[in-house]
C-alpha cells in the first residue's frame, strides 16, 4: 500500500485521492495513518499533509514558497511545476466547497468541474439543480457510470414529475454523441444491475443475519429495511437512553421514521407536562411481574383518555393526532407508563399492569428494530437501461468478420450461480449478454455458431436462432437456457453433486461438421473439464491449418487450470465486469 501511494505520479495519486474519498469504507486518511506513511519528496509530502491535516496545513507549509513560483517560466525546476500543479489544484478542490449553488453550476456548464462530479462536496450533490446540470453536462460515458449515484441523490424520483429521469434518457438520443462515447451494451446492463438490485441484494444480507439470531420477539419482515436500536436501561425518574447501532443513521431512516421519532418526542414532552401539573405521570421502562385486575385496566384506559385530552388543549388539531399515532406506537414497542407522585411513596395502578409474559432482565438491554421501506425503483428507467439502451448500444457494435463459435454451459443450474466482480449478476445472464454482443453486429450470412453444453456429450448440441425474431436480451435468454420438456435438469437441484462439462467434446463436433472457426468463445463455471486443452486446440489447427483465437471464461470464480492456460493465442477471463465486451473486441482483433 505504501508503494501505491509513493511510487505512482504526484499528481495522479493526487487526483485520485480527492476524487476517490472512500473504499469499502476505508478512507485515505485511515490507510496513510495505518502505514505510517512518510516520504522526503516534497511533492508527495504535500498530498499526504492534504489528506492527515487539511488545506491549511499546506498552506502553512508551503503557501508563501508556491506564490513564488511560475510554471511557464523555463527556468524553474520540474519539481516546482510539479507541486505547484498539485498546490492550484488542491486550492480549485477546496474552493468548490465556498461556491453558492449558481456559482457551481457556471463553472459545471463550462466544462470545469462537470467531468469530475467526485469532487463536488456532498451536500452539494443532493442539490436538484446541480444533479440537472451535471446530467445536462457530463459525457455519455460518466453520466452512464453515475446512474446509481443520481439514483442516490434522488434524481429520478423527485417531485419535478420526473423531470429528471427525462432529462437523464434524451441524453442518449443523439446518436453520434453515443457512438463516439463507445459505450458497450454490457455496461448498460451492469448499470442496471446496480442501479435495481443493490437495495434488494443488501435487504438479503440483512435478512440471512437477522434470521440466524434468536429472537421470538421480534417479527422478521422479509420485505423491509430493518435497524436495530437499542434501548438501554435508565435508572428510575430518568430518561431513557436510546443507541442506534448504525452509524449513518440520519440517513438511512426514511422520512416517515424520522416524523414518527418526532411524534415519540412530542408524546414524551406532553407526559412530561401531565406529570408536572397532576405530580402523578412519567415514562419509564419498568416492567412489573403483577397480574392487573379488570378495574386497574379500566383505569389505565382512564389515563390514557385524559392524557389525549390533556393534549389537545395544549396542542390543538393535528398535534392531537399525532400524540394518539406516538401512544400507539409507545404500545407497540411494550414501552410502559408510569405514574409516580414524587410526593408520595404509593405504587399507582400502572406499576401493576403488566403481565408475566413482559417480565425481563432489568441490567439486560432491550432491542428495537425500526422499519425502513425498500427504495423507490424507477420502471421506466430499469426499463431504458435493460432494453432501449441496450438494443442502442448493440446496433453501434462493428462486426468482426470473422467466423465465431460461441460455447456455453447450457444447464439450467447457471442461473443459480451468480458471476465474481459482479456478484449481483448470475452466470447464465452473463453468458446471454456476451452472445449478444457477438451475434448482434454480424451481418446475417455470417451469424457466429453457438453451441449448448451440458453435462452429458451426447445431449450437448447447436442451438438454433430464429433471426426472423426480434433480436433482444429476452428473446435470446429464452432461447439458451430453455426449460426441458421433461423438466430434467432442474434449478433446484441443490442437492446433487455437479458433474462437469467438457469443451473438449466442440473441436471434436466442428471438425466432424467441417465447420472451419477463427475464434472460439468458451463460457462456464469451474465445473469445465479443461485438461489436455491445449493439445487437442493444436489438433484442430493442424486440421484445418488455420491459426484460431480462443477466450475463455470462467465466470464465477478462479479454475484451477487457469495456469496452463491464458497464453499465446488463449486469453483467459475470471469473473465479469464491465469491461469484459471491450476485452473480447481487443483480443479478436488482435490489439494484445
Amino acid at each position: 500500500m505504501t508503494k501505491w501511494y509513493l511510487n505512482r505520479d504526484p499528481l495522479l495519486t493526487t487526483e485520485h485521492i480527492v476524487r476517490n474519498k472512500r473504499y469499502d469504507g476505508w478512507s485515505h486518511r485511515d490507510v496513510m495513518k495505518l502505514i505510517h506513511i512518510h516520504s522526503d519528496e516534497p511533492c508527495r509530502i504535500m498530498y499526504i499533509v492534504y489528506t492527515l491535516s487539511g488545506i491549511e496545513k499546506v498552506e502553512k507549509l508551503f503557501g508563501s514558497k508556491m506564490k513564488d513560483v511560475c510554471i511557464e517560466n523555463s527556468d524553474e525546476t520540474f519539481e516546482n511545476k510539479q507541486m505547484k500543479f498539485i498546490y492550484n489544484f488542491l486550492n480549485q478542490v477546496e474552493g468548490i466547497k465556498r461556491m453558492d449553488v449558481s456559482s457551481l453550476r457556471y463553472e459545471i456548464e463550462l466544462n470545469r468541474w462537470g467531468h469530475e462530479p467526485e469532487v463536488i462536496p456532498r451536500e452539494m450533490q443532493r442539490n436538484p439543480i446541480i444533479l440537472t446540470s451535471l446530467v445536462m453536462n457530463l459525457p455519455l460515458k460518466t453520466i452512464l457510470e453515475n446512474t446509481f449515484f443520481f439514483a442516490k441523490n434522488r434524481l429520478f424520483c423527485n417531485s419535478s414529475s420526473g423531470v429528471g429521469l427525462w432529462e437523464y434518457i434524451l441524453r442518449f438520443n443523439n446518436t453520434t454523441l453515443l457512438k463516439k462515447s463507445e459505450i458497450h451494451p454490457i455496461e448498460s446492463f451492469i448499470e442496471y444491475v446496480k442501479y435495481s438490485r443493490t437495495a434488494i441484494n443488501i435487504l438479503k444480507l440483512q435478512n440471512n443475519i437477522m434470521k440466524k439470531e434468536e429472537n421470538s420477539v421480534t417479527e422478521l419482515i422479509d420485505d423491509k429495511l430493518k435497524i436495530s436500536i437499542e434501548l438501554q436501561k435508565a435508572p428510575d425518574n430518568e430518561e431513557v437512553i436510546i443507541q442506534s447501532t448504525v452509524e449513518n443513521e440520519g440517513e438511512l431512516l426514511s422520512e416517515e421514521t424520522q416524523t414518527q421519532n418526532q411524534n415519540d418526542q412530542k408524546c414524551n414532552s406532553a407526559l412530561s407536562d401531565k406529570s408536572t401539573e397532576n405530580q402523578k405521570s412519567t415514562v419509564n421502562l419498568k416492567k412489573s411481574k403483577n397480574i392487573s385486575t379488570k378495574g386497574e385496566k379500566e383505569q389505565s384506559k382512564h389515563d390514557q383518555k385524559s392524557l389525549a385530552e390533556t393534549s389537545h388543549q395544549e396542542n390543538q388539531g393535528e398535534q392531537q393526532v399525532q400524540l394518539v399515532d406516538s401512544i400507539h406506537h409507545l404500545s407497540t414497542l411494550n414501552i410502559n407508563t408510569r405514574q409516580i407522585n414524587p410526593e408520595s411513596t404509593e405504587e399507582t395502578v400502572e406499576d401493576v399492569t403488566q403481565s408475566k409474559d413482559n417480565d425481563v432482565n432489568q441490567n439486560q438491554p432491550s432491542v428495537l428494530f425500526l422499519i425502513k421501506p425498500l427504495p423507490k425503483i424507477v420502471d421506466k428507467l430499469t426499463t431504458f437501461l435493460s432494453e432501449d439502451l441496450l438494443k442502442k448500444t448493440c446496433e453501434l457494435l462493428n462486426p468482426s468478420g470473422l467466423h465465431i463459435m460461441i460455447v456455453y454451459d447450457g444447464r439450467l443450474g447457471m442461473k443459480k450461480k451468480m458471476c465474481a466482480c459482479s456478484r449481483m449478476l448470475s452466470v447464465h445472464e452473463a453468458i446471454t449478454l456476451i452472445t449478444l454482443s457477438l451475434i448482434y453486429p454480424e451481418k446475417l450470412e455470417n451469424k457466429p455458431t453457438v453451441y449448448s453444453l451440458n453435462s452429458s456429450p451426447t445431449t450437448s448440441k447447436e442451438v438454433e436462432i430464429d433471426y426472423n425474431q426480434p433480436l433482444t436480451f429476452a428473446y435470446l435468454e429464452s432461447i439458451l437456457f430453455k426449460t426441458p420438456d421433461d423438466g430434467s435438469d432442474s434449478v433446484d437441484s441443490d442437492e446433487k453433486v455437479i458433474s462437469e462439462v467438457y469443451p473438449q467434446a466442440t473441436f471434436k463436433w466442428a471438425r466432424e461438421h467441417k465447420k472451419k472457426f477463427d475464434v472460439f468463445v468458451f463460457m462456464g463455471t469451474n465445473k469445465m473439464n479443461l485438461r489436455l486443452f491445449k493439445k487437442i486446440i493444436k489438433g484442430y489447427q493442424t486440421h484445418f491449418k488455420n491459426p484460431v483465437k480462443v477466450i475463455i471464461f470462467c465466470l464465477n470464480g478462479k479454475h484451477h487450470e487457469q495456469i496452463n492456460l491464458g497464453r499465446g493465442n488463449t486469453l483467459f477471463i475470471i469473473g465479469f465486469d464491465k469491461n469484459v465486451g471491450k476485452l473480447i473486441n481487443s483480443f479478436i482483433k488482435g490489439y494484445f
